[in-house]
């Protein structure tokens, strides 16, 4: 049986570092919009969300988003984890893939990757962050929708909901923790 597949991107305009980068622009196009475009390569995924805040200039984020037929949500500034399982849950499905919009060269092939490796193992959640062998840029999460819920519904610490996955990497097998099955994915593996 095929499996329900989201990507979910993050992407806001308030950053303390650099102030709306995602809509700085190359060659006419912004960042965001490449990154949405090298989403697009995706194999595997069936849909894609652009999961935003309600702060002033998201507006341009939605616009950029629909026009690379995204789906957009409006959420939370604070409580990331809120927003990101509220982009989600009306969507049946089984895995999501988390990214961030600041990384507009994002790899839709090993997207793919590590989207089909999670589900060969049967992993709760993987990710190519937990040991540090790609470079910047190239951070991708992939795990289970019930591990979403599962988080949504027991997080409680402030760093636990400001984030989409600690609680989830926090209570893994990878943290000799059980309630989740997790690995790391690294160029090894390839």
């Amino acid at each position: 049986m095929e499996k329900k597949i989201a990507i979910v991107t993050q992407a806001r305009i308030n950053s303390s570092r650099f102030p709306a980068k995602i809509l700085k622009k190359i060659a006419d196009e912004t960042l965001l919009s490449i990154h949405l475009k090298r989403i697009q390569m995706c194999k595997t995924i069936c849909k894609k969300i652009v999961a935003t805040t309600n702060e002033p200039m998201a507006e341009e984020i939605e616009k950029i988003s629909k026009n690379e037929n995204f789906i957009v949500y409006k959420g939370s500034n604070n409580n990331v984890l809120k927003r990101f399982y509220e982009a989600t849950f009306n969507e049946n499905l089984d895995y999501v893939v988390r990214l961030t919009s600041d990384c507009p060269l994002i790899d839709p092939s090993l997207i793919d990757d590590i989207v089909n490796y999670t589900i060969s193992k049967n992993l709760d959640y993987c990710s190519n962050t937990l040991i540090e062998t790609y470079p910047d840029g190239q951070d991708i999460e992939v795990f289970k929708f019930l591990s979403l819920k599962t988080a949504y519904k027991m997080a409680s610490k402030n760093s636990e909901i400001e984030h989409v996955t600690p609680y989830i990497k926090k209570h893994s097998s990878f943290y000799n923790e059980q309630l989740f099955i997790s690995e790391s994915y690294n160029l090894d593996i390839q």
